[in-house]
């Protein structure tokens, strides 16, 4: 049974509007102010509240700001019930976060309309979140035992052969740069999980500003970053690289892996002797990064499903890593108010742009 919380002060008013929707088949909660009706959507977090706006002790406008900073009720579909009529004080609700609008007197059957209307979205969109979370769990645990098995089974392997191996000084080595290969492998996915967690839990609290405008030089990272990873990928006559000096406000602990993820995936995802175009330009007073490959590409569908511990068309294809690299750059740039996009290109392969913004000093400093 669906729980409907209705506050309002007049007494007859929430009876009789009670009584309704209780023959509807809902069960019914009921305060006579704000402050009452937050206690109780924080205790019961019934399926949607109906709310006036002129209350005693806490308004239906100070109700709803409230209910929307709270994690618990933050999602709880609201209808604002009122005798005022006017565009802005509709208009302040819907700012604040209400669903819906009903002026008094309204009829029955528009309340229930409004009702099972916001009740269905908030399921569906409950649903889709759900979906989510279940798809991510599913990559989780397809791709990182896989990341991490392989890579031991190198490492033990190779240590149980030179145990073995007395005489031939070469086997010997060469066993070892497959147990330092594999140990780097692990050390690199245990430090990109890391970061990734770090970057979550600073998403919803941005770090304060620094004391000083950070001026990380942007121009010579993207050409350090850029040759190493193609020597990595042996393919440094694949790159391609016209990168002005330009600065950006992302510190260099940041900057690097954003830098990394980036080349690294055009590297990945392209073949040897396809270009890797990389370039670092002023526009408007910021600075405009794009990395272009030909390789595998994505559509706009799977750029759109983008999530954590995310790999499509794996099952067609071998990939290492954990899907995270994208996330990473992602969280990197919002925190840091840069944009960051994926375009597909329509000959094949995909377009990465970052646009940093100016590098501002504190306030106290300007």
């Amino acid at each position: 049974m669906r729980t409907i919380l209705i506050i309002d002060d007049d007494d007859s008013f929430r009876l009789s509007l009670g009584q309704r929707l209780e023959l509807e088949g809902f069960q019914v909660l009921e305060a006579a102010d704000g402050a009452a009706g937050l206690a109780l959507a924080q205790a019961q977090q019934p399926d949607l509240i109906l709310s006036d706006i002129l209350m005693p002790v806490l308004s239906g406008y100070a109700l709803l700001a409230q209910l929307r900073q709270d994690a618990a009720t933050a999602d709880i579909p609201m209808i604002l019930l009122t005798a005022k009529a006017e565009h802005e004080a509709q208009r302040l609700g819907m700012v604040l976060g209400a669903d819906d609008y009903l002026c008094k007197p309204f009829s029955m059957n528009e309340l229930l309309t409004s009702v099972h209307s916001h009740i269905h979205r908030h399921d569906s969109q409950r649903h889709r979140q759900n979906q989510r979370l279940h798809q991510c769990h599913l990559d989780l645990a397809r791709t990182l035992p896989h990341e991490l098995v392989t890579p031991l089974t190198g490492i033990l392997g190779a240590a149980e052969l030179i145990a073995l191996e007395t005489a031939r000084p070469d086997k010997v080595r060469s066993l070892n740069s497959i147990v330092r290969e594999g140990g780097e492998r692990l050390h690199q996915t245990i430090d990109r999980i890391l970061l990734y967690a770090r970057l979550l839990q600073q998403d919803d609290k941005p770090p304060p500003p620094p004391l000083f405008p950070v001026a990380s030089a942007l121009g010579r990272q993207v050409t350090r970053v850029a040759e190493l990873e193609a020597a990595a990928w042996q393919r440094s006559a694949d790159l391609q690289l016209a990168v002005e000096p330009l600065a950006c406000p992302v510190p260099v602990a940041l900057l690097q892996p954003l830098l990394q993820e980036l080349i690294n995936n055009a590297f990945k995802f392209s073949k040897p002797g396809s270009p890797v175009a990389i370039s670092l330009r002023s526009t408007d007073g910021q600075s405009l990064l794009t990395v272009d490959d030909r390789g595998l590409g994505m559509t706009l569908q799977q750029v759109r499903e983008l999530s954590a511990f995310r790999q499509f068309d794996r099952n067609t294809r071998e990939q290492k890593g954990l899907g995270l690299g994208l996330q990473i750059v992602q969280l990197i740039a919002r925190q840091h108010q840069a944009q960051f996009e994926l375009a597909p290109r329509p000959d094949g392969g995909l377009c990465a742009t970052v646009v940093f913004g100016p590098i501002q000093p504190p306030a106290s400093l300007q």
